[in-house]
């Protein structure tokens, strides 16, 4: 009997796609970080979740 499991290749989401993109959501921010293939990191924000501070934010 084949065992399955090592027949299995993990695949990492960076090897499927050019850029990865992360988001961490809380009550008082929200930040987002933009990685490449490689792991390196490109850009990465954080802002405050009050809607007067948002406003300077919006995109549109």
């Amino acid at each position: 009997m084949t065992n399955k499991s090592a027949l299995i290749t993990p695949v990492t989401v960076a090897q499927s796609y050019r850029f990865v993109v992360g988001v961490d959501t809380h009550a008082a921010t929200h930040s987002y970080a933009i990685l490449d293939h490689l792991g390196i990191l490109l850009d990465e924000q954080t802002f405050p979740t009050t809607a007067a501070a948002s406003a300077g934010h919006a995109t549109g």
